[in-house]
């Protein structure tokens, strides 16, 4: 391998196809079988250097079952050591990509880019064939990583980012006019410290899907957006979304274990929103001003302020919460608690 190394299932769409857990410990050997040292939580996929003198290797993932099977043309191998030469250390900065027909960037593979204070313009009224979006992060798979993006401006094309796969992505000070989706094969990744507005005649998807919990989403600020949350797996470990402003923003779902934590909701009307925003899944020390339309929800130790709201869905339960100046009509089959709750001007119907 010529001194440095990937490990991997790189064949067909690769991704974790025998061995499922990410990481791994290596040990090292020299000629003679002594040992040299060890690097321990490593990734599949990414890129790293052999010690000098290494001749042999002990690799350990962190599974605690077999392999069921391997690749039937190679011997049952499960991974493969490689070293392909994918483009490192590319720098994308001061551009604009204007008026571009399916995309403006494909990253196809590759690690270490930077790519900052572009401007992504003026795509959609050409982007009519697929994928349209401005960026999109998919051929490269896992073998696509260490990428990062600061201080980009997208305009309101209808589709901005997309994320299919990789590794370590990082976004952050970048503002975002439509639809921003992270498929959540994406392993992780970073993404603070954004703006995302809604610069489209709808209300643009914003999806956080994520296979880990090294995943970070925090600081950033949504204006006028839908958004979700998937795991790749049920037993995908659980991230929270961390200390965002949303303004006039929808949350339609949480993961089961999954939380949106120390965040802030507002309208930006002083009438408030009327209900017409949805909120639904498990907030906790979050504060709701001028927010309405509770759904399936679970509030733990909020600041719930000045809101009119609906609730619906199966319940809806508010923990320890501080409700001052509330009120709130229930849909007929949905069931309320209130649990050391302090209720202030409260109102219910």
């Amino acid at each position: 391998c010529k001194g440095r190394w990937e490990l991997g299932y790189h064949l067909g769409y690769g991704g974790y196809k025998f061995i499922s857990t990410h990481k791994y410990n290596i040990y090292f050997y020299d000629a003679d079988k002594k040992y040299i040292g060890k690097m321990e939580d490593c990734l599949q996929f990414i890129k790293y250097d052999f010690p000098e003198n290494t001749k042999y290797v002990n690799v350990v993932f962190e599974q605690n079952y077999l392999p069921y099977s391997g690749d039937t043309d190679f011997g049952g191998a499960c991974v493969f050591f490689t070293n392909f030469y994918g483009p490192e250390n590319i720098t994308i900065s001061n551009c604009t990509f204007d008026r571009n027909r399916s995309l403006s960037m494909a990253i196809c593979g590759g690690s270490k880019w930077n790519i900052k204070n572009n401007k992504f313009l003026h795509s959609e009224k050409i982007a009519t064939t697929a994928p349209n979006y401005h960026v999109d992060l998919e051929d490269g798979w896992e073998y696509c990583n260490t990428i990062n993006f600061e201080n980009n401006y997208f305009d309101g094309n209808r589709n901005n980012l997309v994320s299919c796969a990789g590794i370590n992505f990082k976004f952050t000070g970048n503002t975002f006019g439509s639809t921003v989706y992270f498929w959540p094969r994406t392993q992780s990744y970073t993404f603070e410290n954004n703006t995302l507005t809604n610069e489209t005649t709808g209300t643009p998807i914003c999806n956080f899907g994520f296979s880990d919990n090294l995943t970070k989403i925090s600081n950033n600020t949504i204006i006028n957006r839908s958004i979700g949350m998937e795991k790749r797996y049920s037993s995908t470990p659980n991230i929270n979304l961390d200390n965002n402003t949303f303004i006039d923003a929808n949350v339609n779902g949480v993961p089961s274990g999954c939380a949106v934590t120390n965040s802030l909701f507002k309208t930006q009307s002083e009438s408030g929103s009327n209900g017409k925003l949805r909120i639904c899944g498990t907030f906790k020390n979050c504060t709701f001003d001028h927010t309405g339309g509770f759904t399936d929800s679970v509030l733990e130790n909020c600041k719930i302020n000045n809101v009119g709201t609906t609730t619906y869905g199966k319940s809806c339960i508010f923990r320890k919460c501080d409700i001052d100046n509330f009120s709130a009509y229930t849909g007929q089959k949905t069931k309320v608690v209130f649990e050391e709750c302090d209720l202030n001007s409260f109102g219910f119907a």
